[in-house]
């Protein structure tokens, strides 16, 4: 629900329809971040969805950059995922 005045409505607005679009974009290059192998499957969804998104290549790029890569970044410094391989090795030679 909107609340306010009139122009603090209308900022409100502004702000939903940027995170209507902005969402699945987050959503989709965040993916590049997982700890994970993108196959060819993977960056055919991902490519979609940037294509369908309102954006040009030079604002994606900015979005990856200065929204994406600071909040999803540290991942790529994560080994979670070969510490858990590795634990689920050792408790099956216990």
């Amino acid at each position: 629900m909107l609340k306010g005045p009139p122009l603090a409505a209308f900022a409100q607005l502004q702000q939903h329809a940027i995170l209507a679009t902005r969402l699945p974009v987050w959503t989709a290059l965040s993916h590049l971040f997982l700890d994970t192998e993108l196959d060819a499957h993977d960056v055919g969804r991902i490519a979609r969805v940037l294509e369908q998104s309102p954006y040009v290549t030079s604002e994606i790029e900015a979005i990856l950059r200065d929204e994406v890569l600071p909040a999803f970044g540290g991942n790529l410094l994560s080994t979670w995922g070969m510490v858990e391989d590795d634990w689920r090795r050792v408790r099956a030679l216990l």
